[in-house]
């Protein structure tokens, strides 16, 4: 029987991403943060705008870009993905 999702697919796992806007007091937690992931050739393989302060994506193992964009800053983060261990990137 042939598998429904490639194999690329299946082997995705699962990244968190923490977003929160600092100034010289604190940290709060950010919505509304353009979220893009670039896979290692540069390609877009995630756009989504994240409505809460928390997002989780399946992610295929490999080295990625992750870009957060909030009110016009945008930072950038690299993540090496594997199949064994979920990634976890905070924004502040």
């Amino acid at each position: 029987m042939k598998p429904l999702l490639p194999k690329a697919i299946m082997a995705a796992t699962v990244g968190t991403f923490e977003f929160a806007a600092k100034d010289k007091l604190r940290a709060d937690f950010a919505a509304d943060v353009k979220v893009v992931i670039l896979d290692a050739k540069g390609h877009a393989a995630l756009k989504v705008k994240s409505d809460r302060p928390f997002l989780l994506a399946k992610v295929v193992p490999g080295a990625h870009v992750v870009k957060a964009t909030l009110a016009g800053r945008t930072l950038h983060k690299k993540v090496a993905v594997t199949s064994v261990q979920p990634a976890k990137l905070v924004f502040l």
